[in-house]
């Protein structure tokens, strides 16, 4: 059993046209074949961090790029699979939608324009995040060019910004 497949190119930004991700109702072939490292992970994770909590997200299983279209399946899995799948996904194989692969995962986006300066929106995203009890991110971060990048910044990221500020569509 294949634990996933994805046919797309690797650290290339695609237009993608439409969207046609189904959801398999069977479990996730990565879910199968790591149940027992999943939860000995789990253990280790909620005893590091007990407010986690271990509910349902989708993971894809395949994906393709054809004709400006992705096309996928997706299973609901457990957020303590996801952890272990993205600690391991290396080894795991108008407005429009964008696709990046590269080597240590599949981004699927979308950029969106919006008319507000970008200190405004800062200002705006930190005062949810003042309201969070238990807050998913620091603070807004502004890019405000393609050499203007912080640190800690994920991998997938810097082609992302390069793309973004280039002009590209």
């Amino acid at each position: 059993m294949t634990l996933v497949s994805f046919d797309l190119p690797r650290n290339v930004i695609l237009p993608v046209d439409a969207v046609d991700v189904r959801l398999d109702p069977g479990p996730h072939p990565f879910a199968l074949t790591n149940a027992a490292a999943i939860a000995d992970n789990w253990r280790r994770e909620t005893a590091a961090n007990p407010a986690l909590f271990d509910g349902t997200v989708v993971l894809l299983s395949e994906l393709a790029y054809r004709d400006g279209r992705l096309i996928g399946r997706c299973h609901a899995v457990n957020y303590s699979t996801f952890m272990l799948w993205r600690q391991r996904r290396e080894n795991s194989g108008a407005e429009h939608y964008h696709a990046l692969s590269t080597a240590s995962g599949t981004v699927i986006f979308r950029r969106y324009r919006v008319a507000e300066p970008a200190d405004e929106l800062a200002r705006r995203i930190s005062a949810f995040v003042a309201t969070e009890t238990e807050p998913e991110i620091e603070g807004p971060v502004i890019i405000r060019n393609a050499a203007d990048l912080p640190d800690g910044l994920m991998g997938h990221m810097k082609p992302l910004i390069e793309w973004h500020f280039a002009g590209a569509d």
